[in-house]
């Protein structure tokens, strides 16, 4: 494959400070597909234990619409801001990533969470361990078709902990993705255009 960036992506941790490691360590392996850009959470910095759901989501946001065009990557905590975002329209993410969601933990902080779900709409990817203790990838899928989350895959990998230490395998699936959709709607486009141009363009290098 060619080494050239095709988009944007966010990259959102989960809520403990060992996530500033881990965030850091897949847009290593992200990086050379992507330009990235990490939220690094203000209380990783501060000493505090939890998360500010409402302050990162506004600190999200403002990166957002400096970007436009960007995909997001997000891990547990991550995924219920970037629900939350969507729900309120500050968010227009191209497609998302969504790894180790945490249903029962994302409810408690906001009751609104599966509003939240039933309007999501955007492209999404769901990689879920088999037994995670969060919610295991059987009951997410249950739960999620049982609120009408439309327009996603969810990818089971194996594992009985929340700890997504298999960063080259979530890299993989997240450039697989989201580039494969990147790659399938130049090709639409230029489809379109061939049908009132002789000119023919090579996509060779966008697979």
């Amino acid at each position: 494959m060619s080494s050239q960036t095709y988009m944007n992506i966010i990259l959102l941790g989960g809520n403990n400070v060992g996530n500033r490691k881990w965030i850091r360590a897949v847009e290593k392996l992200l990086k050379p597909r992507f330009e990235t850009h990490v939220l690094d959470y203000k209380h990783w910095n501060n000493g505090n234990e939890w998360i500010n759901p409402e302050e990162e989501l506004k600190r999200l946001a403002q990166l957002g619409e400096k970007l436009k065009n960007y995909t997001i990557f997000a891990r547990s905590a991550g995924t219920m801001i970037t629900l939350m975002g969507n729900a309120r329209k500050w968010l227009k993410p191209a497609s998302c990533v969504f790894v180790g969601m945490s249903i029962k933990w994302s409810a408690y902080f906001d009751p609104d969470y599966d509003t939240w779900l039933r309007n999501f709409t955007t492209k999404s990817l769901g990689i879920q361990k088999t037994n995670d203790p969060a919610i295991s990838c059987n009951s997410l899928r249950t739960f999620l078709n049982s609120r009408n989350f439309r327009n996603y895959q969810l990818k089971e990998i194996p594992g009985d902990d929340h700890y997504y230490g298999n960063i080259q395998d979530l890299a993989n699936l997240t450039i697989d993705f989201s580039l494969k959709k990147v790659v399938r709607e130049k090709i639409a486009t230029s489809n379109n255009y061939r049908k009132t141009s002789v000119q023919h363009t090579n996509f060779v290098s966008l697979i």
